[in-house]
């Protein structure tokens, strides 16, 4: 797992505080959307109008486009095709005065790096591909995308990192860690599934049947046993 969960400020109840400006664009890892909707809520600002994945396809048009708008030769503002964070689920494009003065006022720098930035696991990267004149004001990435060449970036994830909309959004490590924050988990958040992982599964099934008004598995087990045996004239 790349987008580790845990390592810096988050706000997972994130719908609130995020707010794309098309639907797919919240396709993005769910950490990083978690990390993204803590910033917000501690600025105390909705971040509104996000452009966040977006596919090859799209990539395309908007370089196309981009070049077109200045006489062939691209402005450095759209990666090239193939190489966007934004294709690999891991960038969002800001918008608005708020955030805009926000960036430009305590953010931007000449540097990937800056330390408020980094206490949200978040980076304002500069284009430094296309064109190093380029200040991205309104570019966000999760800070372990730093350095990471364009060649690397389309198989950067692990098949364990969390994306929001796929059908990985629970893994064990995920599990273990809501877990240990309530105290039925006190093991280590390695994504095995271990007694202390099954242990703590199981109070979570008796919370759910509880909360549901179901029957209790294991009772209903061991009734299910009794009539067997009494059948069999044991």
């Amino acid at each position: 797992m790349k987008i580790i969960p845990g390592k810096y400020k988050e706000e997972r109840n994130w719908q609130p505080w995020l707010k794309f400006k098309y639907p797919h664009g919240s396709k993005l890892s769910l950490v990083f959307l978690w990390r993204l909707a803590a910033l917000a809520r501690d600025f105390r600002q909705i971040m509104d109008g996000l452009l966040g994945y977006r596919d090859v396809q799209e990539t395309k048009r908007l370089y196309e486009a981009d070049k077109a708008l200045h006489g062939g030769v691209p402005s450095g503002k759209v990666a090239t095709p193939g190489t966007s964070w934004h294709e690999c689920n891991l960038a969002v494009d800001m918008d608005g005065s708020f955030w805009e003065t926000t960036s430009k006022s305590l953010w931007l720098c000449k540097d990937r790096l800056h330390q408020q930035l980094n206490l949200y696991g978040l980076m304002l990267p500069l284009n430094t591909v296309d064109s190093p004149s380029v200040l991205e004001w309104w570019h966000l990435q999760p800070i372990e995308t730093n350095g990471i060449p364009g060649a690397k970036r389309a198989a950067f994830l692990d098949k364990d990192d969390l994306i929001y909309g796929d059908d990985n959004m629970i893994d064990l490590r995920l599990f273990q860690d809501a877990a240990q924050e309530i105290g039925v988990y006190k093991g280590v958040i390695d994504g095995k599934n271990g007694p202390m992982t099954k242990a703590a599964a199981q109070e979570f099934l008796l919370i759910i049947q509880q909360i549901l008004g179901l029957p209790d598995v294991q009772k209903l087990q061991k009734q299910i046993d009794q009539i067997n045996k009494i059948l069999k004239g044991e």
